[in-house]
């Protein structure tokens, strides 16, 4: 079972509006028992995010103007950052090994 603290720490990285959207404390929960790290969770939440500001335009009408493909511009630095993070927490695969490793020799 997740820790609580994990899932109040990937919440607070989701926002306000993540349960709105389906992003509750369960299946948050239910995707660290799976494997998911938090940042991992908050990638694939900003990737949904992405996807649904994908049509907001920006709107100019009488007097007034608001910029709504902003928010998928928003959404996209932050699939960015968060793939970053993801990629800092992924072990490289090496087929040559690490550093401290020796090729065998039979003696």
């Amino acid at each position: 079972m997740a820790d609580a603290i994990a899932v109040t720490q990937a919440m607070e990285m989701l926002g306000p509006d993540a349960p709105a959207n389906g992003w509750d404390e369960i299946r948050v929960g239910q995707d660290l028992d799976n494997g998911l790290t938090i940042n991992a969770i908050a990638l694939a939440w900003w990737r949904a995010r992405m996807a649904q500001t994908a049509n907001m335009m920006d709107v100019s009408e009488a007097g007034s103007s608001r910029s709504l493909g902003q928010a998928w511009q928003h959404a996209q630095a932050m699939v960015n950052y968060y793939q970053a993070e993801v990629l800092r927490e992924t072990p490289v695969d090496n087929p040559r090994g690490t550093l401290r490793s020796y090729p065998m020799r039979r003696v």
